[in-house]
């Protein structure tokens, strides 16, 4: 018998002995702590909508709403008002309509049968100061020839405090369909002419975005802090894909979305929303990793609960439209 048969029967052995190399062994995980998760985000001009969950063991996918807790809304150590429980999924919310105000701390409170007791406090952001917003067509091509717009921001940053912002970007459109001529040919004698609302992705190169550490994930928002630009008149440029819809027939090809109105929107942000909102946009595109990517690292999530998890933070928005 020559090496190569040798190899040969070792490998084929090694193969149909594989089977009874497996032993399966159960492993029996402590039952972890069960904890309170508060999620609130709290604008001026709506009500206090608090979500209470309470965690569950690692495997289980299941959500698990609290009921029944007391729930108070506190400002300057004073009660505002105890929030009203809406339905059986956990939410709470204030029923005088109550709104935040700008600038104030805001404290809430959430004692519940078999949890511990949790607290948060946050405050609510004065507006961004935005000076001007525009937008320049077909500025550049990405790598895969597709034609990028710019939008352009001035923003009028308060000086000696550290402010944090979020930028996020909708097209709004509805679908032309007065140039493709061949509609009855291919069966589409009516079509869809309702305005849509699409949520796009800004890129930047600006050093103050680049400076987050964020890009590699294709987040659709972007927060970013005055860290490199605080107490100036800052100006910041994103680019954008062009909104497509296209229709090709008999090599002809035809985009129905010919106008559509830029919707801007920038939130002045709580520091506590911004630290909450970087590791989220990490965590979210790790859940799309896969085998050629590897395995993403977990991420640990930040939260401003004490006793808890989850996150209370305010936020105010500028909104602009842009034809």
């Amino acid at each position: 018998m020559n090496n190569k048969q040798i190899i040969l029967l070792f490998v084929l052995s090694s193969i149909f002995l594989l089977p009874s190399c497996y032993k399966q062994i159960e492993i029996e995980f402590p039952q972890s702590e069960t904890s309170a998760v508060l999620n609130c985000l709290f604008t001026n001009d709506s009500i206090f909508n608090v979500k209470i969950n309470k965690t569950s063991d690692f495997n289980d996918s299941i959500s698990y709403p609290v009921t029944g807790a007391v729930c108070k809304l506190y400002t300057d150590n004073q009660l505002v008002e105890a929030l009203k429980s809406v339905d059986k999924d956990g939410f709470y919310s204030t029923t005088s309509g109550y709104t935040a105000k700008y600038n104030t701390i805001y404290k809430i409170e959430i004692s519940s049968s078999n949890l511990p007791t949790i607290t948060a406090i946050d405050k609510l952001p004065n507006p961004p100061q935005i000076l001007n917003i525009s937008k320049q067509d077909s500025v550049m091509l990405d790598e895969e020839g597709s034609y990028l717009n710019q939008l352009n921001i001035t923003i009028n940053d308060p000086v000696d405090v550290l402010n944090f912002y979020e930028l996020t970007c909708f097209a709004y459109y509805k679908y032309d369909y007065s140039e493709v001529w061949w509609l009855d040919s291919i069966g589409l004698q009516e079509v869809d002419t309702s305005y849509q609302k699409t949520l796009l992705t800004p890129q930047s190169q600006d050093v103050v975005i680049k400076n987050e550490g964020l890009l590699d994930y294709a987040p659709t928002t972007l927060p970013f802090s005055d860290a490199l630009f605080n107490g100036q008149v800052y100006n910041l440029n994103f680019n954008y894909l062009i909104p497509t819809y296209s229709i090709v027939y008999n090599d002809y090809t035809i985009n129905t979305i010919t106008n559509y109105k830029l919707i801007v929107s920038i939130r002045s942000i709580s520091e506590n929303y911004f630290k909450y909102k970087k590791k989220f946009i990490i965590h979210q595109a790790n859940q799309y990793s896969d085998f050629w990517d590897g395995i993403a690292e977990p991420v640990q999530m930040f939260t401003n609960v004490e006793n808890g998890y989850g996150v209370f933070a305010g936020y105010s928005t500028f909104v602009d439209t842009i034809q």
